[in-house]
């Protein structure tokens, strides 16, 4: 796992979680992953951030959101993380 991803696993437990979310699709808005997970909006957005930095999805893209630029194969080698993590 690298050590950014151990850091973000570290820091907010779902963090896996939320990167299953994202890569169920080509796109994750912010709104999807703040009802999905049921979480407030700033930790969604702290997530967000998260997977950002991560190069897991891009910066912000308008109102589909952003996109998802990992694939589930990728995180697999990266991560110890299962993408189904919940």
């Amino acid at each position: 796992m690298s050590s950014l991803i151990a850091e973000y696993v570290e820091r907010d437990p779902r963090f896996c979680e939320a990167v299953a979310i994202a890569l169920e699709g080509s796109h994750i808005p912010h709104g999807t992953l703040h009802r999905r997970m049921r979480i407030s909006y700033q930790r969604t957005c702290q997530l967000m951030d998260m997977m950002i930095a991560a190069g897991i999805v891009s910066g912000f893209k308008g109102h589909r959101g952003c996109e998802v630029l990992m694939g589930r194969e990728r995180w697999e080698e990266i991560s110890t993380c299962t993408a189904d993590a919940n």
